[in-house]
């Protein structure tokens, strides 16, 4: 294993275990110790890549705009999270990017069971969310809260479907190795049920569609169905994010507040943090605003609308192309696999921003397929019989 491997998965757990954990709540010097390694982390980790692995004029000139652009609007914003993405993806920058979704597997699967033992053990504690507007009743099981339980199955569910699905497709696997597959799945599955997280219940159902759908035998059918599913919920969750925030979300009876209710009014909060916030280039300190229409604090939970409030329309507009880029990328060089995670990231964050902090979103470590040699083999051949299908 590289040591940037090592260092940046192990900081991660540590991360995730003081942050993520009701640790957070009962130590203050473990908290303090966890901002400090957020801080330096990806610093160090860009700084081993170089150190190991070298840097041409062209990375440097691209690398120095880039953190150049995230300070800016770090400045603004006080959001480091952009500067962070683009140290760990340019130490990232010529991985197989199954090797990077593999290191989140392991991490969080770790991670998840080291909380469930620290609960068994009376070191952490389950904490009851109830959610005034929808009634429900929601355990976090160790975790700080519930919706942090549910980014940690999210992450381990979906990453294990995309390694399930390359594994698959390279070699037959043993039945007891099947068995043992399918029954952590459905612990997973169960845990995700019992945190009623319902964004990450809805992301991991759409990963599920997606690993179903690489099965289809006919990979010219495959293809279409794959690609169209892709830029129907990718444009839409973006568009669907865009437009939601108008006063219609406020006008009994319409639509939008009808939908606003279906979704425990996650649309009107967002409008209401845009009339006290409104937008900026380069983004704003992002604030917990409190108001007398709801008995709670307003949150944007939508990562499209907290990106724009917090980080500012060019990164927004940056962000849409790097991504725009990505599937452009992953349909070309038909790495169909990729859209497990990618598309299923993209519908989780209509309902969760936790997915802009560096050590969770790995979405944005998709920049290795970029580069012109990144090509999966077993994927180059099957590209290949559909263009000659096609031909016939």
């Amino acid at each position: 294993m590289k040591l940037k491997y090592l260092l940046f998965f192990t900081g991660i757990y540590f991360i995730c275990l003081i942050n993520l954990s009701t640790l957070v709540l009962t130590n203050l010097s473990l908290a303090n110790d966890a901002r400090y390694l957020i801080e330096v982390l990806a610093i160090i980790v860009f700084i081993v890549a170089i150190i190991q692995e070298g840097i041409n004029l062209k990375e440097i000139t691209l690398v120095l705009g880039l953190l150049g652009i995230s300070l800016i609007i770090y400045l603004f914003s006080k959001n480091m999270q952009p500067t962070y993405f683009v140290l760990v993806a340019f130490a990232f920058r010529k991985e197989a990017i199954s090797k990077i979704i593999k290191g989140f597997f392991i991490v969080y699967t770790i991670l998840l069971f080291s909380v469930l033992l620290l609960l068994k053990m009376g070191l952490v504690s389950s904490i009851i969310q109830y959610n005034s507007i929808s009634g429900l009743q929601k355990p976090s099981l160790g975790f700080e809260q519930a919706n942090a339980l549910g980014l940690v199955l999210f992450i381990v569910l979906i990453s294990n479907l995309y390694l399930k699905s390359i594994k698959e497709r390279t070699k037959v696997e043993k039945f007891t190795l099947r068995v043992i597959d399918y029954s952590f799945q459905i612990f997973l599955i169960y845990l995700l049920y019992v945190s009623g997280v319902r964004s990450a219940q809805f992301a991991v159902l759409i990963a599920y569609v997606y690993y179903f759908i690489l099965k289809i035998k006919n990979q010219k059918s495959k293809r279409k169905i794959m690609i169209s599913l892709t830029y129907l919920l990718t444009i839409s969750s973006v568009l669907f994010s865009i437009f939601s925030i108008n006063n219609q979300v406020l006008t009994q009876g319409s639509f939008w507040y009808n939908l606003d209710g279906l979704l425990s009014y996650r649309l009107s909060m967002g409008y209401l943090y845009y009339l006290q916030s409104g937008l900026s280039l380069l983004g704003k300190p992002f604030a917990s605003i409190s108001t007398n229409l709801y008995q709670t604090n307003i949150t944007v939970d939508n990562v499209f609308q907290h990106a724009l409030f917090n980080l500012g329309i060019i990164f927004c507009i940056g962000a849409l192309i790097y991504f725009s880029l990505i599937i452009k990328k992953v349909i070309e060089k038909n790495q169909l696999t990729l859209l497990i995670p990618l598309v299923s990231f993209f519908v989780y964050g209509l309902g969760e921003s936790s997915i802009l902090y560096f050590y969770a979103g790995f979405i944005f470590y998709f920049a290795p397929i970029l580069y012109q040699s990144y090509l999966d083999i077993n994927n180059h051949q099957e590209l290949t019989k559909i263009k000659l299908e096609e031909e016939i």
